[in-house]
């Protein structure tokens, strides 16, 4: 799972510990910094080695094209992005998956 973020501080933490909940866990969580300047580095570090973090200079665009900018950071295949903003339900991931036990 990729997470976009600039300055999420306010809801960076939610967004990952709700992609930690899921019952198919993801095979890996990336946050993609957009260049914050608030503490969205520390709240990625505060969960360890379950998340990877990712930094780059701003750039802007919308959200959604960052993860394209630091392919490097993926090691999967098989990522899906969401913005920090956005809560997972526990069930996404097997329900994107078809409940097959894949991990994404």
């Amino acid at each position: 799972m990729v997470i976009p973020v600039y300055n999420g501080e306010q809801y960076l933490a939610d967004a990952i510990r709700s992609a930690l909940r899921q019952t198919i866990p993801p095979r890996e969580i990336i946050v993609i910094d957009d260049g914050s300047t608030d503490r969205t580095p520390q709240i990625a570090a505060d969960f360890g080695p379950a998340v990877q973090y990712c930094c780059q200079e701003r750039r802007g665009p919308p959200a959604g094209d960052r993860p394209n900018r630091c392919r490097a950071c993926r090691q999967k295949p098989q990522t899906k992005t969401y913005q920090e903003t956005f809560e997972f339900h526990p069930q996404d991931i097997a329900t994107c998956r078809g409940e097959r036990g894949s991990r994404l």
